[in-house]
């Protein structure tokens, strides 16, 4: 009985996103016919239909549960410690240890109003345009704490103006970052197939102001003036450029494959049932 409540909603909420998405009143009446949903499930990436919050947020609090997920029972989620309701955790102990490490100066739970408003846009401007750009403020993040909890240390056995930047320790924390090979973002992306070589300036003079753009809104969130090095544009397009230059796919054990084989696996008639779910995990994914 669960199962069949759980899919009973979970075929109205698609119905429910088709409809509230459809921008020409098409009729969407067939939207649980199974055979309907491959030519939805291979359209481009241009007309990916986004599941509304709402829905995200009952999978993930637990009020909306997809059939047979009980059988891959997961430890329970633990939010951001300062409350952003952005970022989310497998453990306690890898949500303390990425506060320490970054995310205490991108968190929007416990800053002003005024600097959460600018985490925001950062946030927003990345996903829009590159999400490398929220590695590249990982990476300044850390660098500034690691400073701080160096410098706090130093001047615990030494005397120093704590209000001027100690480069020595700068490059002490810089120098975890400072083993990745790197050029200027805008200097070694690749060009696109779809640009002429007659137009590789001009498209690498905007891939530099898309980095002075990002740059900017990093700035106005959680600039530092003991670190005003770290954000100058050559150095921020130094940290892109590593990125690109030393990107790897990993590949780890996801219980998500766990759950796919699993289905695999139903009889027929359950599995009918069970691809407009797979659908509906496409669309949320």
């Amino acid at each position: 009985m669960n199962n069949e409540c759980t899919w009973q909603t979970s075929s109205q909420i698609l119905k429910d996103c088709y409809q509230s998405h459809s921008s020409g009143g098409e009729d969407y009446s067939d939207v649980e016919d199974p055979q309907n949903f491959g030519e939805c499930a291979s359209s481009s990436s241009k007309n990916k239909i986004s599941l509304p919050k709402e829905v995200v947020e009952s999978l993930m609090n637990g009020e909306l549960v997809l059939p047979y997920s009980k059988e891959f029972p997961l430890p329970p989620v633990v939010s951001c410690p300062g409350g952003c309701r952005e970022a989310y955790y497998c453990s306690q102990s890898c949500a303390e240890a990425d506060w320490d490490l970054h995310h205490s100066l991108l968190c929007g739970g416990e800053t002003s109003k005024t600097l959460c408003e600018a985490l925001s846009k950062f946030t927003q401007h990345a996903n829009e345009t590159n999400d490398i750009f929220l590695l590249a403020a990982k990476v300044i993040s850390f660098t500034i704490l690691k400073y701080r909890k160096l410098k706090v240390a130093h001047q615990k056995s030494a005397t120093s103006d704590a209000s001027n930047c100690d480069l020595p320790l700068l490059l002490e924390a810089w120098k975890p970052i400072s083993m990745g090979y790197k050029r200027r973002w805008w200097d070694c992306i690749a060009l696109p197939d779809d640009v002429d070589a007659c137009a590789e300036t001009a498209f690498r003079m905007q891939i530099r102001e898309l980095a002075f753009t990002s740059l900017q809104l990093l700035k106005a969130a959680m600039f530092d003036k003991e670190c005003e090095l770290l954000f100058s544009l050559e150095i921020y397009g130094h940290i892109i450029g590593m990125f690109e230059l030393n990107n790897l796919d990993l590949v780890v054990a996801s219980p998500v494959e766990d759950y796919f084989l699993y289905i695999d696996d139903l009889p027929h008639s359950e599995k009918v049932r069970k691809h407009h779910l797979d659908i509906f995990i496409l669309f949320s994914a």
